[in-house]
């Protein structure tokens, strides 16, 4: 029984993990256009 509960509570750690990762993906991915301009503004600058 002890093992049924070990074996359940590590496919529930790795349901979250996989949770906690899409989201960050979901929270972190808008911001890549946003950096991308900065690193064109900063690039425009360096050729000046």
């Amino acid at each position: 029984m002890r093992r049924r509960w070990l074996w359940m509570l590590e496919q529930i750690g790795w349901f979250l993990g996989d949770v906690l990762c899409l989201l960050l993906l979901i929270l972190l991915l808008p911001l890549v256009p946003v950096l991308k301009a900065f690193d064109d503004v900063r690039n425009g600058q360096e050729d000046k």
